[in-house]
């Protein structure tokens, strides 16, 4: 072969990706695709979930569907191309790769050199110590081998395919539904036509994350009508300077542009995770991503929320470490207003040990508080039905925390505050009040008493100060309603005459 030529796959919302790509295009001529954009039921149609999830040991993401749907449509066109020969090599590639300079003539040494073979991956995600960068002249070599780990999972951005194998392949789907990853080669082609490059020609524009090594952190982002805030929110997790996390966005059906923002995202970052699901509230989408998370921590992160700093998730993975993997790393947040911002540095004496032994200190310092935000969770804690997040529209992370303590032992305290929690104003609590809001905090509240009967007969040495703690739930809870209008506050006087007989069976002796 004299020349190539080449498709690029592109998403249209990142032609920005698309431009840079053709700018480094060299000699090869690359025809743009567009990613197959079907929604999710459309998706389900095509593939064969059951037998992928068999293969893979996990369901196939909406994401790996789209980028498999469109490797093959390009395949559609190279089988159809009456200009190419069948032992014609086709160059695929993803705009979100960069080619190293000169790539375009090694790979068609590649390709005169390999012609044996049907696939000759150009690229690998995980550059072992074995594989070296192409620079120009350099001597081109390639591995084969009957283990399917050296093809399967390390990217599909950068390849070279020949027109017989496209149709082979093709003919094969005629038959039958689509069950694989197209990253994971040798799960549809034969191992004697594959090929990988050993001098790899193009890399990701972005960090290269092993996304098959288990993460220390699993960062949770529930994702509705936040479209304003997503990319500064998003962006503060991405710029960290520590590689072993996965990222996990949630678009919880929501109505603005969240669902393209986390799109964008996920297809240019590897460690981007998005699940995008029918609106079920914050509750069921953090608890969809907690089934999903693969970390050996949970972090929780809003998506109209920041984290400020680089450095935040080495120093927790360092300090986790040191303190000898606690069940919960406890931080601190920020209150950021529309004109100012408020720094809640705590003064906590004790920075590590047993929880219970010292939960009345954390409480009444201000560091175990109702929020899941300032909590680094330990996966395995999990494992318990009663520690995923109740089924109501708001305070659903008070009764999770709640019923948390009694599954948390160990616990280290990170003393820097990096959270950045949008608030209205100071002091102000109009914004949580209504007549939903209020009907959920006495359907909460009675959630918690029956936590409440429980630790007393299990756990005594935490019953006093959890009675204590359930009492200032109902102080806030009577807070919000006296800010209720008048009709609201009449329309909920039988709950709250019923709550008031439930406050005095359960804590008048206080």
């Amino acid at each position: 072969m004299q020349s190539l030529t080449g498709y690029v796959i592109y998403s249209p919302t990142e032609r920005y990706q698309l431009s840079a790509f053709l700018q480094a295009a060299e000699q090869v001529r690359f025809k743009p695709q567009a990613v197959i954009e079907a929604d999710t039921a459309s998706l389900s149609l095509m593939f064969n979930e059951k037998k992928a999830k068999t293969v893979l040991g996990r369901a196939l993401t909406p994401q790996e569907m789209r980028q498999t749907l469109s490797h093959i449509a390009v395949w559609q066109q190279i089988a159809a191309d009456f200009n190419l020969q069948d032992e014609d090599f086709v160059l695929i590639a993803e705009a979100a790769q960069q080619p190293q300079v000169g790539f375009s003539q090694a790979a068609i040494t590649y390709a005169n050199t390999y012609n044996g073979y049907g696939l000759i991956n150009l690229q690998h995600t995980d550059p072992e110590p074995h594989f070296t960068w192409y620079q120009t002249d350099e001597p081109l070599e390639a591995l084969v081998s009957q283990n399917k780990g050296y093809y399967n999972g390390h990217g599909a951005g950068f390849y070279l395919l020949k027109k017989s194998l496209a149709k082979r392949l093709l003919t094969e789907l005629a038959t039958e539904k689509v069950a694989w990853r197209v990253e994971d080669f040798a799960d549809y082609c034969p191992l004697s036509q594959l090929a990988q490059a050993r001098v790899l020609l193009s890399r990701s524009r972005r960090p290269l994350i092993n996304t098959k090594q288990t993460p220390r952190f699993s960062i949770i982002v529930p994702i509705y009508n936040v479209a304003p805030y997503l990319e500064q929110c998003i962006e503060s997790v991405l710029s960290q300077q520590y590689a072993h996390y996965e990222l996990i966005l949630v678009d919880d059906g929501s109505p603005d542009q969240g669902f393209e923002i986390c799109a964008r995202y996920a297809r240019e970052y590897p460690q981007v995770v998005l699940l995008h699901k029918i609106n079920g509230g914050v509750a069921q989408a953090r608890n969809d991503a907690i089934r999903l998370a693969r970390g050996e921590y949970i972090m929780f992160l809003d998506g109209d929320d920041y984290w400020s700093g680089t450095q935040i998730l080495s120093e927790l993975s360092a300090l986790i470490e040191q303190r000898q993997y606690p069940d919960v790393v406890f931080t601190y947040m920020t209150s950021v207003y529309p004109d100012h911002v408020h720094y809640h540095q705590l003064a906590c004496e004790v920075m590590q040990g047993d929880l219970h032994q010292h939960f009345e200190h954390l409480y009444k310092k201000g560091v175990y508080v109702g929020f899941c935000m300032p909590k680094v969770i330990k996966r395995t804690i999990f494992n318990q039905p009663d520690t995923f997040f109740p089924a109501v529209d708001t305070f659903e992370d008070v009764v999770w925390s709640y019923r948390l303590v009694k599954y948390l032992h160990s616990f280290a305290i990170y003393p820097n505050t990096f959270y950045m929690y949008r608030r209205e104003r100071e002091g102000s609590i109009t914004s949580t009040v209504s007549v939903p809001s209020q009907i959920d905090q006495f359907a909460n509240f009675m959630l918690i008493m029956d936590e409440l009967e429980l630790i007393e007969s299990q756990h005594p040495t935490l019953y006093p100060m959890m009675k204590h703690y359930a009492r200032e739930i109902h102080q806030y809870c009577m807070k919000c309603f006296e800010l209720l209008l008048p009709e609201n506050q009449q329309i909920l006087s039988e709950q709250k005459e019923k709550h008031l007989a439930i406050v005095q069976h359960y804590l008048s002796d206080e």
